[in-house]
């Protein structure tokens, strides 16, 4: 997921938005719960103005997800 969520950045770094979304929704539907990968999506749509509600959502989403205390993590679990 993370490798694909990089990706979809190098793609949207070489404005090539088609496969930066690609790239992006794959990540995305690996694991959606991933602030890595709501950001991606988010940064992969950010440059089309009729998806701004959308890449709003994601962005907020990814602060969300990303600021999980660490005690919602289960005993021994790795940091992801």
């Amino acid at each position: 997921m993370t490798l694909l969520s990089n990706l979809a950045a190098a793609e949207t770094a070489m404005e090539n938005p088609g496969a930066a979304r690609e790239a992006a929704w794959r990540a995305y539907r690996l694991q959606r719960s991933s602030p890595v990968a709501a950001e991606a999506l988010a940064m992969a749509y950010a440059a089309s103005p009729r998806h701004a509600a959308m890449v709003r959502a994601l962005r907020a989403k990814a602060g969300l997800v990303g600021n999980k205390p660490a005690a919602a993590s289960p005993p021994g679990a790795l940091p992801p």
